[in-house]
């Protein structure tokens, strides 16, 4: 729940408009993981971004199943968590090149974008 928490002040802060949880679209989630947890969050690493990816699949997953989003926010969350899953965890290893908390001992280097195919 800490890392949903963690975006709510995000998009009260951060983001451009205030917002509430169930205001989040798919745009303020792509944000938030593409350039601002991996640009601010100290404990930004590999491992932590695919604990937030399974936080929020399970939080919007809720949220739809409460009547707080509609059934369309949450698919659009849903599909840009499965659809640029590389591109996130790319975007936390590149802010730490050398390794640093890009890379913990206990999983593997996340591919370079020329490696992978479409």
């Amino acid at each position: 729940m800490d890392n949903i928490r963690f975006f709510a002040r995000y998009l009260r802060l951060y983001a451009y408009s205030l917002r509430r949880l169930d205001e989040a679209t798919e745009g303020a989630v792509y944000d938030f993981l593409a350039d601002w947890f991996p640009r601010k969050a100290l404990w930004a690493a590999v491992s932590s971004m695919k604990i937030y990816l399974a936080s929020f699949k399970k939080f919007f997953h809720w949220m739809g199943a409460t009547g707080l989003v509609s059934p369309a926010t949450v698919a659009e969350v849903l599909s840009t968590l499965k659809d640029e899953r590389n591109f996130f965890l790319r975007q936390v290893a590149e802010e730490f090149p050398n390794g640093g908390p890009g890379l913990w001992p206990d999983e593997s280097p996340v591919p370079p974008q020329s490696s992978l195919s479409d």
